[in-house]
């Protein structure tokens, strides 16, 4: 049977950092991994994109919107989800890591979506509100 997956090279910021970064890409040509920041990130930009804009309609301005959302604790978490992650995972290759693999991938894909961290956050403050 022949192999699915081969290793290329992603050619991205890591390539001008002298890291050697690899993932699987499919023998059609296609490449998944260069978007994998951002398909696991997809639900913290949407929903900070989202949240950004209703905030907008219902405040009528986007200096009003801008400082409601300072103050909202999710959307906050979420934001920082979004700037934290990639810090995250440059500080992973600097240490060595690589995915090498689909296991290694999937597993970096996994960490890195922490879509559960801003409903926490707004379940926390509620509840901590109601004490």
């Amino acid at each position: 049977m022949a192999a699915l997956y081969r290793q290329e090279p992603i050619p991205s910021a890591s390539a001008y950092a002298r890291l050697k970064v690899q993932c699987p890409k499919p023998t059609d040509g296609a490449s998944y991994c260069s978007y994998r920041y951002f398909y696991a990130m997809s639900d913290q930009i949407g929903a900070s994109v989202s949240g950004l804009l209703f905030l907008r309609k219902k405040e009528g301005s986007w200096l009003k919107a801008v400082k409601q959302y300072t103050r909202h604790p999710v959307m906050l978490a979420s934001l920082q989800i979004i700037l934290i992650a990639p810090a995250g995972l440059l500080g992973a290759r600097l240490l060595g890591f690589s995915p090498t693999t689909q296991i290694y991938t999937a597993l970096e894909t996994i960490a890195v979506n922490l879509c559960w961290v801003p409903p926490l956050v707004g379940w926390l403050r509620e509840r901590k509100t109601r004490e």
